[in-house]
């Protein structure tokens, strides 16, 4: 029934198919044509950008190995990654901003240190620290506009370990000098990965314990009222700093969560749906097959009304169905005539042989009216030949 079917869907019975008609879709267009409804109808398949590298609101847009093998060129981007990249690209923006802020502060604060004798040295340094910081902050755009996060987050990680750096300069080997860090490394987690975290933690770790064991003079000591200002300032910013990058964290982490309960209860539906009606296509399929064999039989079948799917299945075999006793009423007419036709050639065979003719009992076809035509020229000839 499936090749019958999948053979002359689009050819009427008894018809032929013209040259210039396309033949049916069938295997792997049917395939093609199945994913193509999928990717529509589901956003939460792995499906792929158009192109390679393409950046998405000035973020990298990269896809796992996995969902390239099985992306196709005609699918939109997946709404989770995208929505991702975005995020991170924004993240990294403000931060950029941040860094060039800091730059133009350390610039100013800069400015009245190289004017004192006593702190020239102290304000060279932190002039050269503003300098490396603005053109980090400024590698660090070109490649956010480029789209690799990984590799400004990178660089402004850098900027960081080198405040840090100032900051043992100036204030020894204190702990206070490592305030924005903790922030700081949460960020760039954030931005690259676990990895690039965990690498500026062991870097600032050596570098507190190479301030420890060279023990140099710091460039200036804050002592007093200053120092007591310093470390407020320094501890309330890392804090600021931290309690941001927990409150991106957790919005990420809840967003993340909640899209995946989405995606769950989503693949959840869509998997009853499915089997729903699967459910209602065998059934289908059972009463199609049914009213088919009835009518091979050659019993009355009914037409049968299916779901969406089957339609156009079931209006074919309820046209089939219509015609199969029109045509085994044709079949079983033709073989009448043929076994009438085939008797009366016999019996005239019979008789150009000279033996007596035995003429053929009705057979309810055509060739009844021919035999009567033909029953009194036999006799007249047989009268003829008598003596």
């Amino acid at each position: 029934m499936g090749t019958f079917i999948t053979e002359h869907m689009a050819l009427p019975l008894g018809g032929t198919m013209p040259k210039e008609q396309p033949m049916p879709m069938r295997g792997p267009s049917i395939q093609r044509y199945e994913a193509m409804v999928a990717v529509r109808h589901n956003t939460y398949l792995p499906t792929a950008p158009r192109q390679a590298g393409q950046v998405l609101d000035g973020g990298a847009f990269a896809l796992p190995p996995v969902a390239r093998a099985v992306a196709a060129p005609y699918s939109r981007p997946l709404v989770g990654i995208a929505a991702q990249a975005s995020w991170r690209a924004g993240l990294l923006r403000g931060w950029v901003l941040a860094h060039l802020a800091l730059a133009l502060l350390l610039t100013v604060a800069a400015a009245p240190l190289l004017i004192t004798p006593a702190l020239h040295v102290l304000g060279l340094g932190t002039a050269g620290v503003a300098v490396v910081t603005l053109l980090l902050a400024a590698l660090a755009q070109g490649q956010a506009q480029a789209g690799q996060i990984t590799r400004a987050a990178l660089l402004l990680l850098l900027v960081d370990l080198i405040l840090a750096g100032l900051g043992l300069a100036i204030l020894g080997p204190h702990l206070t000098a490592f305030a924005l860090l903790p922030g700081a490394l949460l960020v760039a987690a954030l931005l690259a990965d676990a990895f690039t975290a965990v690498a500026g933690a062991l870097l600032a770790f050596a570098l507190y314990a190479g301030a420890l064991l060279i023990a140099r003079p710091p460039l200036a000591t804050p002592t007093g009222a200053a120092l007591l200002w310093l470390n407020l300032a320094l501890a309330f910013v890392g804090l600021s700093l931290l309690c941001g990058a927990l409150v991106l964290t957790s919005r990420y982490l809840r967003a993340a969560v909640l899209e995946a309960a989405a995606a769950t209860q989503r693949v959840a539906a869509l998997e009853r749906r499915a089997q729903t009606k699967r459910i209602a296509i065998d059934a289908d399929a059972i009463v199609l097959q049914e009213q088919l064999a009835r009518a091979l039989r050659g019993q009355t079948a009914q037409p049968v009304t299916t779901c969406a799917d089957l339609a156009p299945l079931a209006n074919m075999i309820n046209a089939a169905t219509k015609r199969l006793p029109g045509l085994q009423r044709d079949r079983e007419e033709r073989i009448r005539l043929e076994t009438a036709v085939r008797d009366l050639s016999a019996a005239l065979e019979t008789a150009w042989a000279g033996f007596t003719i035995t003429w053929p009992a009705p057979s309810g076809t055509s060739v009844d009216r021919l035999i009567t035509m033909l029953r009194p020229r036999a006799a007249h000839q047989a009268s003829d030949v008598a003596p």
